[in-house]
């Protein structure tokens, strides 16, 4: 369950889980496969992606699970490949998600972090670039 406080989103009410299906939901549009992901046909009908490496079984459709954004630097990554794509039409560039991200980046020292602790900042300055407004305090 999203929790809010005022109008805001309190980030520490929410659970691990719950704070990787925002990401997923708010940057990826709730697409279950990998971003940029590139499929593979087996030669017993299965599916593989060269992304994440899942595997369906023979003739099923390959569903991913939601990365762990918010824990895991390597799919904290998607989420900054994700933002900082060009926009593709007018009412794109007029949100200018990326633009903020970056001037995000500009600033941030995430070399002063550990890896999950880099990967949540990240995670939290894409979704505020994204124009969710996040309460961060405990």
């Amino acid at each position: 369950m999203i929790k809010y406080v005022q109008r805001s989103l309190l980030w520490t009410a929410l659970s691990l889980r719950e704070r990787d299906a925002l990401v997923h939901q708010t940057l990826f549009n709730g697409r279950r496969t990998c971003p940029n992901g590139a499929l593979r046909y087996g030669n017993d009908g299965s599916i593989v992606c060269t992304i994440c490496w899942e595997r369906s079984e023979p003739r099923q459709e390959l569903v991913h699970a939601i990365p762990r954004y918010t824990q895991n630097m390597d799919a904290a990554w998607l989420v900054v490949e994700q933002i900082t794509q060009p926009p593709h039409s007018a009412e794109e560039a007029m949100q200018a998600a990326n633009t903020r991200f970056a001037l995000w980046w500009e600033m941030a020292t995430l070399w002063a972090y550990s890896r999950e602790d880099a990967a949540a900042e990240i995670c939290i300055a894409a979704l505020r670039a994204a124009g969710i407004e996040l309460d961060t305090t405990s």
